[in-house]
């Protein structure tokens, strides 16, 4: 379970509100459109949100980004766009100890950008990985994984969001206290 209290006091909004948007959380049925919206495109991944990114999309206005620590964290549906333009125009050189070069895989939901450069945090949404696999890079379903846009490699977190997102609010807090 997520501290959202942590978060809430670390997290802040980021650039202007976006107009046509409601400045609000989404709602469960939004995001049950919006999980059934990509089902229907591509049938053959089954794609569902993990519970606490569905909790933090419901919490914070979809109609403004959000930054925590040096992240800047999307609205949903352009966390889905930002994926799809990813997908299309990015290549790997360095996938964790594999070197063969390979696009953008489109089972990464790219949640994040780091505000002053390129990087991106995105979620490995492949639910039907083999995690017991030796090949298998990821040690948990819908780990985060850090892309590093300068050396083009991917890097595993070994935690999924609600982890990573407390974990960087308390970094936050160890650094900051109560100066910000």
């Amino acid at each position: 379970m997520v501290d959202w209290q942590k978060v809430e006091s670390w997290i802040r909004p980021y650039g202007d509100k976006m107009s046509g948007v409601a400045d609000r959380g989404l709602t469960e049925q939004e995001i049950l459109q919006i999980e059934h919206r990509k089902n229907m495109a591509d049938p053959e991944t089954k794609f569902v949100l993990p519970e606490d990114f569905k909790e933090f999309h419901q919490r914070f206005s979809q109609a403004q980004h959000w930054r925590i620590g040096k992240w800047v964290l999307l609205p949903l549906e352009e966390a889905l766009s930002e994926t799809s333009l990813t997908a299309e125009f990015t290549h790997i050189t360095d996938y964790v100890c594999d070197d063969n070069d390979q696009l953008w895989d489109y089972r990464w939901l790219v949640f994040a950008r780091e505000v002053h450069g390129e990087n991106l945090m995105a979620l490995n949404m492949d639910i039907n990985i083999d995690l017991d696999s030796i090949y298998c890079p990821f040690s948990c379903e819908y780990e985060v994984l850090r892309f590093e846009s300068e050396d083009k490699c991917i890097a595993p977190m070994k935690m999924r969001f609600g982890r990573w997102i407390e974990k960087l609010a308390r970094k936050i807090e160890r650094k900051y206290g109560n100066q910000m």
